[in-house]
């Protein structure tokens, strides 16, 4: 199984295209001997819904009929404790969910997170393997592999490793082939002031150039990272670069 894993964390890191990357990752839980997969991604625009045919994913991913609902519209994706596997600064953490939250709650998890264990038990979703990885700029990243069984699910040393560069290797082919469904989310205004700001200017100085108030600037370049789907500015010039809604600095 490790180098089934082992080939899988090698076509990810192939990948041309975030549906390869989803394509690739729908073949794992059967790998693993469990039934569903999910991930978060600490990003405003998750990928999933930006993906041509997107509630086929809900059945190449093994979800149960309606959970795709929550686990994206309703932000269960990035309510689900991450930090279970965190715990003892591991990055992987093999969990059983409790019959019950009161166990949970005394972890000093969040209402939200409480929320969306329910959320798991509604489908009968007992248990599973979460694994967290560290993404650009902050952010975090997360891929849990669920399963209807009351057993909590061993992950040895070899099997650990490979599962640690699968996460690794999605997330870097999620971002590195982020597009959008548009030739470019941003408003000219948007584009201008991130192009500016990729060229290392302050929202005054981008103020002073086109004619805008600070506050209008600094609005407009919130607005480009949400749409990127970004961390933050940095990310945001990043990504557009990549995606060539902006010119790279030694270009401009």
């Amino acid at each position: 199984m490790t180098t089934s894993l082992d080939v899988i964390a090698s076509e990810l890191k192939l990948a041309t295209t975030a549906y390869q990357c989803l394509c690739i990752l729908a073949e794992t839980p059967g790998l693993l001997g469990l039934q569903a997969v999910g991930f978060r991604e600490e990003m405003t625009q998750p990928v999933l819904p930006t993906i041509v045919d997107g509630e086929n994913w809900a059945l190449r991913f093994g979800w149960p009929p309606n959970f795709v609902d929550g686990w994206i519209t309703k932000g269960h994706a990035s309510n689900f404790p991450a930090r279970l596997a965190r715990r003892k600064n591991r990055r992987i953490h093999s969990w059983l969910l409790p019959a019950s939250n009161a166990a949970y709650a005394k972890r000093g998890l969040t209402s939200e997170e409480l929320e969306t264990i329910q959320y798991m038990h509604n489908f009968d979703i007992c248990s599973g393997v979460t694994v967290v990885t560290p993404l650009s700029f902050g952010q975090l990243g997360c891929i849990s592999w669920f399963s209807k069984n009351e057993t909590q699910h061993l992950v040895d040393g070899a099997i650990a490793n490979s599962l640690q560069r699968i996460v690794e290797n999605f997330f870097d082919g999620i971002d590195r082939n982020r597009q959008w469904t548009t030739a470019s989310p941003l408003s000219p205004r948007e584009t201008e002031c991130l192009q500016w700001t990729a060229r290392g200017l302050t929202d005054k100085e981008i103020a002073h150039l086109v004619g805008r108030s600070v506050h209008t600037i600094n609005f407009h370049l919130k607005s480009a990272i949400k749409k990127l789907g970004a961390a933050n500015r940095t990310h945001a010039v990043a990504l557009a670069v990549h995606a060539k809604i902006i010119n790279p600095v030694n270009t401009c």
